[in-house]
């Protein structure tokens, strides 16, 4: 039996509503239709057929998400309640939040879904790299006013850049007030927006305290204290998910890539090709970065570092960052 398994779900493949200046996705190479609510429930049906997907997480993610409507998502989540009552399951937004409006919390409240949500700061200017004008992120603040109004407990992904690295206490004090379940400091990989190891570093230290001081938990902190990692990112939890995107392609990675695809929904064997892919024991390699640290309290830790990363060139730095941190301690 596979313990748990996370489909990370892009109905809109990477069509958004933004054109974040520091964004991976490939929005001209990876969008078209959208995937139909049919295909949706044809998967559906197969994972209550299969036994050996007892724990499932859909994160419904892009580009992003909530374009994909609120009807749609309605007529999925009720087709879930009726087939997959004797699993355990639950669904999660990652959206930029600027779509959310009252349908979308009914929707999330009625279902009980999560959600996260990724804002730069508590100021335009520390999200000028992700929002065209102030009118937009005025909206973003308002919706998570919304979230919180409706009594909704929601995560926070925060992208670190060169433009707003130099406020992270700013940042975290935002992150504070607002008081989500967990949050997320993701360093960028655009090299013009690189922040260094020594930063990175300090931005690991500022968030134990930080964690010691709040109980607010961040993926890394968690990885650092022994704790089960919350994010796949830098922790060696590749193979716990797959991605399928509004084509029905499935892949091994975070992202749209077809260089790395398992197979499609429509395959018969499409459920054996992820069992052998997901769950493999995870190993630290003789001569990876992080094999000359003893302790197992670091096994998530993904030793040699993100697929994607490698090819953007920014892994180096990524990982020295950690490895500086860790020799600190």
């Amino acid at each position: 039996m596979i313990d748990s398994i996370n489909f990370i779900i892009k109905p809109m493949g990477d069509s958004c509503n933004l054109k974040c200046k520091y964004c991976f996705t490939n929005s001209d190479k990876y969008c078209g239709e959208p995937i139909s609510v049919k295909t949706v429930k044809e998967f559906v049906l197969r994972l209550e057929e299969d036994d050996r997907f007892q724990h499932i997480k859909f994160t419904w993610h892009g580009g992003e998400p909530l374009l994909w409507g609120v009807e749609r998502y309605k007529e999925v989540f009720e087709f879930q309640k009726q087939h997959l009552a004797k699993k355990s399951y639950m669904n999660i937004f990652q959206t930029n939040g600027t779509l959310l409006n009252q349908a979308y919390t009914d929707l999330i409240k009625e279902y009980g879904a999560y959600i996260g949500v990724s804002i730069d700061g508590p100021t335009y200017t520390l999200n000028n790299q992700r929002f065209d004008d102030e009118k937009q992120f005025n909206k973003m603040v308002n919706n998570l006013a919304l979230l919180k109004k409706n009594n909704i407990p929601f995560a926070i992904f925060c992208t670190l850049t060169s433009n707003n690295i130099d406020h992270l206490s700013e940042i975290l004090d935002f992150i504070e007030h607002l008081n989500p379940y967990a949050y997320t400091l993701i360093p960028v990989m655009d090299s013009n927006f690189f922040i260094t190891r020594s930063q990175w570093r300090d931005v690991l230290n500022q968030t134990n305290l930080f964690l010691k001081r709040t109980g607010i938990p961040h993926s890394y902190t968690m990885n650092l204290n022994s704790l089960h990692p919350r994010m796949c990112m830098m922790n060696g939890r590749c193979q716990s998910f797959v991605t399928i995107d509004n084509h029905g392609i499935v892949n091994k990675t975070c992202r749209i890539n077809h260089d790395l695809t398992i197979g499609n929904l429509k395959d018969g064997d499409i459920f054996e090709k992820i069992s052998q892919y997901a769950f493999k024991p995870l190993e630290i390699k003789e001569k990876s970065i992080f094999s000359y640290i003893p302790e197992r309290k670091y096994i998530y830790f993904q030793g040699d570092g993100c697929y994607y990363r490698k090819l953007a060139h920014s892994n180096n730095d990524f990982i020295a960052g950690f490895v500086s941190y860790l020799k600190s301690h």
